[in-house]
């Protein structure tokens, strides 16, 4: 996503926790000649503030933590932003789908609402209406929100934000 808005000419920068992530994308955006900047950063554990950013876009990361660190990452994402600032949330949400293969079935715990892997939880997926509740609490604005559903899919929240 970074590599393809920087394309269109936005100024970027993508943060990713795994080095090897960070490494890929540099050098996709090196091949393409496209103009990027990537960091490795720890959002549940790095306070990034500064607020200079205009839009912060997580597609798919927010799923991944759990417990107290959603509340960390959230406030680095605030504190990444400027006043009137975007947050754009695409994260998986509410239960699996029957049809979702059922190795991936069993792995799931209605109680937690996570994804356990070898008995630790992996990924978070919380009711919309938690969800959203969450991030408002956070001090931000819900401006829009929509889930879509594909077949054999966990169901994906996208919502936009602003800073309240």
């Amino acid at each position: 996503m970074a590599l393809r808005l920087a394309q269109q000419g936005f100024a970027v920068t993508g943060w990713d926790i795994v080095p090897e992530a960070i490494d890929w994308a540099r050098r996709k955006g090196r091949d393409r000649r496209i103009g990027a900047n990537f960091e490795v950063v720890d959002m549940v554990s790095e306070i990034r503030g500064g607020g200079g950013f205009e839009v912060v876009l997580d597609d798919h990361c927010f799923h991944c933590i759990i417990g107290d660190d959603r509340k960390i990452f959230l406030r680095n994402v605030r504190s990444s932003l400027k006043q009137k600032g975007i947050f754009v949330l695409r994260t998986h949400c509410d239960d699996p789908p029957a049809t979702m293969p059922e190795a991936v079935l069993k792995m799931w715990d209605p109680m937690s609402r996570c994804q356990v892997f070898g008995g630790v939880a992996g990924r978070y997926m919380g009711r919309r209406s938690d969800i959203l509740r969450e991030i408002e609490e956070a001090g931000f604005r819900l401006v829009e929100a929509n889930v879509f559903e594909a077949r054999g899919e966990w169901p994906l929240l996208e919502a936009l934000f602003r800073v309240s």
